[in-house]
């Protein structure tokens, strides 16, 4: 299982620090199970802390955000890329 003491030495062992900007681009459902996380909002919330912590206070976290909504399965088109 993962835990937090984990996911902050993997972040620190990556050379993520010294308030340098970060680009994240991840599935965290890929992860697996976290220690006292039972909902995807509650591994978000953890692996954000996390990320906070090491990156330091003045980083700038980048996350590429997007929606499953527009494919050509989709009956109801949610995303207009016109607007």
């Amino acid at each position: 299982m993962i835990t937090k003491s984990s996911i902050i030495s993997a972040l620190k062992a990556s050379g993520l620090g010294g308030d340098r900007p970060v680009f994240i681009h991840s599935n965290l459902a890929f992860f697996g199970v976290c220690e006292g996380a039972c909902s995807m909002d509650a591994i978000s919330e953890l692996y954000l802390e996390c990320l906070l912590k090491v990156a330091g206070a003045g980083a700038t976290l980048v996350f590429p955000m997007f929606t499953y909504s527009f494919g050509d399965d989709k009956e109801e088109k949610i995303f207009d890329p016109s607007k």
